[in-house]
């Protein structure tokens, strides 16, 4: 879903870029009025991950290793194992 709406904000900004609008055109206002956006790009960065704490590892009777931690997705945050 995130993709989608970052290809769709992608496209709207295009548009208003392709058709020659300025800032402070009324029409350029207006693509960016329409679609609910700010015209300027005003993300920060995001903060570092937070790593994982109490990492666990417990034997199962199977032969399996069941891992345990304490940790966010905060942020875009993953874990890989």
């Amino acid at each position: 879903m995130m993709g989608l709406g970052t290809a769709l904000v992608a496209t709207i900004r295009a548009f208003a870029d392709a058709t020659g609008q300025l800032e402070g055109d009324a029409a350029f206002a207006d693509v960016y009025t329409a679609a609910n956006l700010s015209p300027y790009n005003d993300a920060s960065p995001l903060a570092a991950p937070t790593p994982a704490t109490s990492l666990q590892a417990l034997l199962l009777n199977s032969g399996g290793i069941k891992l345990t931690w304490n940790g966010t997705t905060a942020n875009g945050t993953v874990y890989s194992v």
